[in-house]
């Protein structure tokens, strides 16, 4: 797969969101107008219909004063009436009052005959609207003032009602024109503007992307089009093989200080040049950083690579002249296979970065990546990627081994040992996981699992009537860890378990990490109860002022003085010397690695309190019928007489 350069990946939420705000504010915006306008065209034909029927019926009052005044009647002129009404009002039902008589025209509903009634006699307002059960009414009321004359219409509004419903039609077709118009603006507009950030966007990513001064691509985008790269393999076909090639220039620095750092660059553009003009696409050329290039190169062989490779060293040995000044230049370069060297972007990175620096050691042009020199191999970094994963599935499992009472060879006490069992590995020693724990920055979530572990089998063994102390090894970075203390109280409380059955060990070389951190966090556990004991001591070169300096209870030789104690008079005083300095400031002195009977019984002679070694019992599991037999056993199990095992 070529590595090409990887754009910004576009918003492809964007249209829908622009279209999607555009019709929500064009539905907005529709509906206000739709409303306003209906509440404008329904107040306007309310108006009209109002005024056009009080107007008719003044109309009425006034034609029927005119017949009054101009003949002479007794009464309503009822036939006058009559041709007023089949002229003029024969849409409407008419109630009129002269001096006590009543004459009715038209056909008037039940309940709007009520109602008008209740006006009538109420005599409030001139107009208004009454709604039957069937049909709405305008009606209105007028009033001589010359004589003893009133005049109640009462018209159906059905015409408004059209006019409004032709209204609403229009109103909604203008919505929806306008919707249309909304969605094809939006349309218009979010292809526009997409554009516009898909050009910035490319502009923004191939200016990140480039390095200012050569132009190559740069270390962050070959990182990314790397990891890319293997990400999207297929996982179900076997990879293609390719090469990364790290290439440095040998004391460039030289030539910085000589012509200046103007100099110093045209050199690197020149260099970028030729090796761009060395490989055709798709293969690429980084600047690494500094005065260092990098290249994939795809589907080639060993000897393909090493001529690609030999290539670039010839190009930087060709003579260059810089302002008046000839250099010949000279390249290393470091060269990692996959995926015979690594399977993971970093790892391989990490190979080639070795090769150059052996290269560079070595003065040698070029060299392939050999893992005998790298002490970080691809096992290791799979496993160092693998902890985290373990430490969260529980995956690390707690061994035990006694510690034995020499006075009496009872068992005093256990040691909790961190074994990881690997589902394809296998059991990975301690040696190799616990470095690699530190490395990744797992130490205090893995020292937590352990001690949360060894908190509850303490407590299972003290229901069972066992008041088995148990010691769990912590790394110097957890001395780090603020939380750590407030963590083992709330562990212990959660727990109901005695302080005393917990013992916290560190190494010697721990203890130099930060001896006043040591100081302040060996306080504050010894106070809450716990037993604080110094591992491998007397391989330092400050033993003696520790015991002085930090508040610790037991004190672990380290194996190293206990191997020839039996045969170097000089191991055993140094060991006499060491147990009785510790019984004098009131210390326990536990020998680690005792292995013989010749050892133990030497340590007996010496004063030394316990032992621990494969003399006694190898590290073993809670449910191991050996680590049982020593909780049940009651008689010693070391014949302190004989110097035998029971």
């Amino acid at each position: 797969m070529a590595l090409q350069p990887l754009l910004l990946a576009t918003d492809s939420g964007l249209k829908p969101r622009i279209i999607a705000g555009s019709l929500g504010l064009a539905i907005i915006v529709s509906l206000i107008f739709i409303a306003v306008a209906y509440r404008l065209s329904t107040e306007l034909g309310l108006d009209v219909q109002t005024e056009s029927v009080e107007t008719r019926a003044n109309t009425l009052v006034h034609a029927l004063e005119f017949d009054a005044e101009n003949h002479t009647h007794q009464g309503l002129n009822t036939s006058y009436l009559e041709h007023l009404v089949a002229q003029h009002f024969n849409d409407a039902s008419i109630l009129v009052i002269w001096n006590g008589q009543t004459k009715q025209y038209g056909q008037i509903p039940a309940d709007a005959l009520a109602a008008k009634m209740n006006l009538m006699k109420n005599g409030e307002g001139k107009s208004g609207l009454i709604e039957t059960s069937t049909q709405t009414f305008m009606w209105a009321r007028a009033r001589s003032p010359n004589i003893e004359l009133s005049v109640f219409l009462l018209t159906p509004v059905d015409v408004f009602a059209k006019g409004l419903d032709a209204i609403s039609k229009r109103l909604m077709l203008v919505s929806i024109i306008t919707l249309w118009v909304a969605i094809w603006g939006a349309l218009s507009l979010s292809a526009i503007i997409s554009k516009r950030f898909e050009t910035i966007n490319t502009r923004l990513r191939d200016a990140a992307s480039r390095d200012n001064l050569t132009g190559l691509y740069n270390r962050a985008y070959m990182l990314e089009a790397f990891e890319a790269r293997l990400v999207t393999h297929d996982k179900n076909e076997a990879p293609s093989p390719g090469a990364f090639l790290l290439m440095g220039l040998n004391k460039f620095k030289e030539i910085n200080e000589t012509i200046g750092n103007i100099g110093a660059d045209e050199c690197l553009k020149i260099l970028a040049l030729k090796f761009t003009k060395l490989l055709p696409p798709p293969s690429v050329v980084y600047r690494y950083g500094g005065d260092e290039f990098a290249c994939w190169i795809e589907g080639a062989n060993e000897q393909q690579i090493q001529s690609i490779a030999q290539s670039f060293v010839a190009a930087a040995n060709e003579a260059i002249t810089v302002k008046g000044w000839t250099f010949n230049l000279s390249l290393s370069a470091g060269i990692a296979l996959f995926p015979r060297d690594a399977m993971d972007s970093k790892d391989i990175i990490h190979c080639a970065d070795i090769a150059l620096q052996d290269a560079k050691r070595s003065r040698q042009a070029l060299l392939f990546y050999n893992p005998q020199y790298d002490e970080n191999t691809q096992l290791k970094a799979l496993l160092r990627n693998q902890v985290p994963g373990a430490i969260a599935r529980a995956d690390f499992s707690m061994f035990f081994q006694p510690k034995i009472d020499l006075a009496t060879g009872a068992i005093a006490g256990v040691e909790a040992l961190a074994r990881w069992h690997h589902s394809t590995l296998g059991n990975i020693p301690p040696d190799v996981f616990i470095p690699l724990v530190e490395q990744g920055r797992e130490i205090n979530a893995f020292s937590r699992l352990m001690l949360h572990t060894a908190i509850q089998q303490a407590k299972s063994w003290h229901v069972e009537g066992k008041y088995i102390p148990i010691a769990v090894n912590l790394s110097p970075y957890n001395l780090l860890d603020n939380q750590l203390v407030e963590f083992i109280q709330s562990e212990l409380e959660a727990a109901d378990l005695a302080p005393e059955l917990l013992a916290v060990e560190l190494t010697e070389s721990a203890t130099m990490f930060d001896v006043n951190l040591a100081q302040r966090v060996f306080t504050e556990l010894r106070d809450m109860g716990i037993k604080i004991s110094i591992d491998d001591f007397g391989t330092g070169m400050s033993s003696m002022s520790y015991l002085q300096i930090l508040p610790i209870d037991c004190v672990k030789l380290d194996r190293s003085f206990i191997e020839n104690i039996q045969t170097d008079k000089v191991a055993h005083a140094i060991v006499s010397c060491m147990v009785s300095l510790c019984h004098t400031l009131g210390k326990t002195v536990v020998a680690e690695g005792v292995e013989t009977e010749s050892q133990s019984r030497a340590l007996r002679e010496i004063g030394c309190d316990q032992a621990q070694g494969y003399l006694f019992a190898r590290p073993l599991r809670v449910n191991d019928k050996e680590l049982i037999d020593w909780f049940r056993a009651e008689v010693p199990a070391i014949a302190i007489d004989t110097g035998n095992r029971a």
